[in-house]
C-alpha cells in the first residue's frame, strides 16, 4: 500500500487526493489547483457544522488530518485550529503537503508514527476507502484512543457497482501489479456500518452517521464520534 501511494505522491499527487481528470498532474494549472483547495474549505466546513450540531462546540485546539496527501484539507484546518497534525502513510505526499503549507501551523507525521499524539479534532475523508477493513478498522480504534474530543470520517458502505464491474476493476489492479502497464490502481473497499460504530463505542466515543452521500460507485457514510 505505501509503494502505492509513493507512486502517486512523486507522480500524480493532485489526482491521487480526488481521482478526477482536471486534476491530474498534466492539467493542474492555477484554475485546477484553486478548484482543488477550494474544495477541501467546503469538506472542513461542512465537518465541523456537522459535528457542532450533534456535539456542541469544538475545542479549537490540536486537529489532526488522517490522509492528508497533498493538504487539501489541512490548510484549512490550519486557519481553524491552534494546531494541525497532517498525517500520511506516504513519505512523497507529505513533502507536497509541507509545500503547500508553508508557513502555517501545520506539522507533519508519517502514519504509524504518532505515538503518544493526541487530538480536539480528527478528520478523515476519502482515506479509508483505500484501507482494507480489517487494518482500517484497527487504525480506527487507534485514532479513537488518542481523541479527546470530536471527529469525522467517511467511508463506504454499501456498493452500487454491479459484481462484474467490481471482478474487472479488481483484475485490472492485479494486473497493474503484476507488469508495468500504466499507474497502479487505487484499490477500493466498503466497510461494515455496524463494526465501524462498534469500534468507536469500544474506544470509548458517542457515534453515529450524520450522512450518507451517493456516489457513482458506492454510498458512503459520514460518521461523527465524540470521546
Amino acid at each position: 500500500m505505501s509503494k502505492l501511494w509513493e507512486h502517486y505522491g512523486a507522480h500524480d499527487p493532485y489526482y491521487g487526493v480526488l481521482s478526477t481528470p482536471e486534476f491530474h498532474v498534466d492539467r493542474m494549472d492555477a484554475d485546477a489547483r484553486k478548484r482543488f483547495f477550494a474544495s477541501g474549505a467546503r469538506d472542513v466546513n461542512e465537518s465541523i457544522e456537522r459535528v457542532e450540531r450533534e456535539f456542541g462546540p469544538l475545542k479549537y485546539g490540536t486537529a489532526l488530518d488522517f490522509g492528508c496527501g497533498a493538504g487539501r484539507l489541512s490548510s484549512h484546518l490550519a486557519k481553524r485550529f491552534q494546531r494541525v497534525i497532517a498525517v500520511d502513510i506516504s513519505e512523497s505526499m507529505l513533502a507536497v503537503a509541507q509545500s503547500n503549507l508553508v508557513g502555517l501551523n501545520v506539522s507533519f507525521e508519517k502514519a504509524g508514527q504518532i505515538d503518544g499524539v493526541t487530538a480536539d479534532f480528527m478528520l478523515s475523508l476519502m482515506v479509508f476507502q483505500h484501507i482494507p477493513p480489517s487494518r482500517g478498522l484497527a487504525i480506527l480504534a487507534g485514532l479513537a484512543h488518542r481523541l479527546r474530543g470530536t471527529g469525522v470520517i467517511e467511508l463506504p458502505v454499501r456498493h452500487k457497482a454491479s459484481p462484474i464491474w467490481r471482478g474487472l476493476r479488481l483484475a485490472k489492479r492485479i494486473i497493474r501489479a503484476a507488469l508495468p502497464l500504466g499507474p497502479p490502481v487505487i484499490p477500493m473497499y466498503v466497510y461494515d456500518e455496524a463494526a465501524v460504530l462498534q469500534v468507536l463505542e469500544q474506544q470509548g466515543c458517542k457515534a453515529l452517521v450524520s450522512t450518507y452521500v451517493d456516489t457513482a460507485m458506492f454510498i458512503q457514510a459520514r460518521v461523527v464520534f465524540h470521546r
